[in-house]
């Protein structure tokens, strides 16, 4: 594989997740990490409790399901974020080193894979906790915002 298709399958992912981030306005979860306090874009469980009437006990499953994934989904936007400085280093370098930039990409698109498969992991760990009466409530919920 080319530098410039692993660079536009870098690219392409990452306007993905951002367009997927942003479409959501009901995907935001705040984690303690350390001293600080970190938002992971993923699921907000107060409005998925509203929308869907979720039971105490079912959201307590989903804000286990959330704390389990929130230090390795911050782990990863930090290690993205590295990554981007590092890009941003490179470029600005002369000459250019396209051997280590042609590196950095590889390893965005692994971390930006392992993102989207963790993703997956919380969306069938929430699935896992919801009826089927839910299951239909959200499927309706993801049509009428895919067609806004």
């Amino acid at each position: 594989m080319s530098h410039n298709s692993i660079a536009s399958l870098a690219v392409t992912i990452l306007l993905v997740l951002s367009a997927v981030a942003n479409a959501d306005s009901d995907v935001s979860h705040c984690v303690r990490v350390g001293d600080s306090m970190h938002q992971t874009p993923v699921v907000n469980i107060d409005a998925l409790a509203a929308q869907l009437n979720l039971s105490r006990e079912q959201i307590s499953k989903i804000h286990s399901i959330m704390d389990d994934v929130a230090t390795p989904m911050v782990a990863m936007q930090e290690k993205l974020q590295d990554y981007r400085e590092m890009q941003k280093k490179l470029h600005a370098a002369t000459p250019i080193d396209n051997a280590a930039l042609k590196a950095i990409g590889d390893k965005q698109a692994r971390v930006l894979s392992d993102m989207l498969q963790l993703r997956s992991k919380i969306r069938i760990d929430i699935d896992a906790v919801l009826t089927p009466e839910q299951h239909e409530q959200m499927r309706n919920l993801h049509h009428s915002n895919e067609s806004q």
